[in-house]
């Protein structure tokens, strides 16, 4: 159906909080009551075919031509590198437990609980502040675990993406006996970092999956190899005057065979398999209607695997359908621009924070403009302040300003349907001495990774000649940039 064609859903959350209302045609009615049903994607089959690419830190994209065994239409597997300069992940077997034998994630509801202990605080089990502290006023910007939970990726204001292993002693559970992080690759981009995100079906028991993406300012999204920190292929965005336009947001399909960009009003669409410029360019606000604005994240549902969900910075989130990308409903709501969204395992739940917003909403997609849940955390800039969902979709966590981080138990309903519940924080701690941008459930152990740091200005007409002051004014802009792990389990075997 061309986007063109219909009248999508605009369910938007009134200020009073607890009035919702929206407008349903008929055509847009019977799509909503197919939201609840599973969906199979012809984005979403596997293939068993594999192609190589090579491992080239030049920023030209390869061709069919130029590598005879590239097959257009197959899914995307690198070649493992045999440089002196790769990195062997620690990994001894539990985050091979949750990817069958078909390389497919296991379901959510199939996979062993972990056992957190929110009582008490807490404990700090591996930290690392050295590696941010080489540049003057460098900072990071969140911090994201590799699916298979072996390292942790991290952005810093030095337009560096750095790469630190979970230390070995972790996967035996010796959490009391964990040594500092240890940064064991760090990749350079030209500019500032836009986004950045795992390829999905990563696992360090194969090498050539050991992938992520990046964007930057001015420059082509670029596929780095985890193991050697080369870029393994780019993918270039052109506008209508064939200028480069750089993507400000990206995620993979579930399969890891379509990259999804987005840019000013619109997504485009890369195959994993045909680096380059070959795109299919989805415009999100056609005729003065749609999602305007620059697309500032995407989300794929990881249940009703036909949807994908779509945040942009004019405060909208847009719910579409593959294929094609129709666009079923918009949510709106929110105070700020939209910075960072996620589904719940079940794919029934969108959790959405916008930048100067100090709510996290839950919205019910059963029920488009139904507000489930709001949690309150303290947003004060446009800086990106990561949330994120355990596996079970349990618990939420999110960093606040002041450097303390929140856990909610997200499994709490309101007796009224009609009305949203405001949860109060189910932990709350001082975790850092400034704002937690970036957090992250382990996927396998009861660990929370988080980051730290924010950008600060010189006070106009501040006094820095106190005699207790022997240094320049902008030594005391920096304040703390780390990121830090914690054990959320008291457990004897854990400690």
């Amino acid at each position: 159906m061309d986007n063109q064609d219909h009248q999508p859903v605009v369910a938007q959350k009134s200020p009073n909080k607890d009035d919702y209302s929206m407008q349903v045609d008929d055509a847009n009615a019977a799509k909503l009551n197919e939201l609840s049903q599973p969906q199979s994607s012809p984005n979403n089959s596997t293939n068993s075919k594999l192609i190589e690419l090579s491992t080239s830190n030049q920023d030209v994209p390869y061709t069919s031509q130029e590598n005879p065994i590239f097959q257009a239409d197959d899914p995307i597997i690198m070649q493992d590198s045999n440089d002196d300069t790769h990195h062997d992940h620690p990994i001894t077997g539990d985050p091979q437990d949750q990817i069958d034998d078909d390389n497919t994630p296991i379901p959510y509801q199939q996979q062993s609980p972990i056992e957190y202990d929110f009582t008490t605080t807490p404990i700090q089990v591996s930290t690392n502040y050295s590696e941010f502290d080489k540049k003057s006023e460098n900072f990071l910007k969140g911090c994201k675990w590799s699916p298979d939970g072996s390292c942790l990726l991290t952005n810093a204001d030095d337009n560096v993406l750095r790469i630190f292993d979970l230390p070995s002693e972790a996967y035996s559970q010796q959490f009391s006996s964990l040594p500092d992080l240890t940064c064991v690759l760090r990749m350079t981009e030209g500019e500032t970092i836009y986004d950045y995100t795992w390829y999905p079906k990563m696992s360090s028991y194969d090498a050539s999956t050991c992938c992520f993406l990046s964007t930057s300012r001015d420059h082509p999204v670029h596929l780095w190899d985890a193991y050697t920190g080369q870029i393994r292929c780019s993918y270039k965005c052109f506008n209508h005057l064939d200028e480069l336009s750089p993507a400000h947001s990206l995620a993979f399909s579930l399969n890891g065979e379509l990259i999804y960009c987005g840019s000013k009003k619109s997504v485009r669409i890369f195959h994993t398999s045909r680096p380059g410029r070959d795109f299919e360019d989805r415009p999100t606000y056609i005729n003065k209607e749609g999602q305007s604005g620059i697309i500032s994240c995407i989300a794929m549902n990881p249940y009703h695997t036909n949807l994908y969900a779509v945040g942009s910075y004019s405060r909208s989130v847009g719910i579409y359908e593959e294929p094609g990308g129709y666009l079923c409903f918009q949510l709106k709501g929110h105070q700020g621009g939209i910075t960072h969204l996620q589904f719940s395992p079940d794919g029934n739940r969108l959790y959405t924070g916008g930048r100067k917003d100090s709510e996290i909403l839950c919205w019910d997609l059963r029920q488009p403009g139904i507000v489930l849940q709001s949690m309150t955390r303290q947003v004060l800039t446009n800086q990106r302040i990561y949330f994120d969902l355990d596996r079970s979709g349990t618990y939420l966590t999110s960093g606040n300003q002041d450097g303390s981080i929140n856990i909610w138990d997200i499994t709490t309903s309101s007796p009224d349907d009609e009305k949203a519940i405001t949860l109060s924080p189910l932990l709350q701690f001082t975790a850092h001495c400034d704002a937690v941008n970036g957090v992250g459930f382990h996927p396998t152990l009861p660990l929370l990774a988080s980051s730290c740091g924010q950008r600060l200005f010189i006070t106009p007409g501040y006094n820095y000649d106190d005699e207790d002051i022997d240094q320049d004014p902008e030594e005391h802009s920096l304040t703390e940039s780390s990121v830090k792990l914690w054990l959320l389990s008291h457990t004897s075997s854990a400690l």
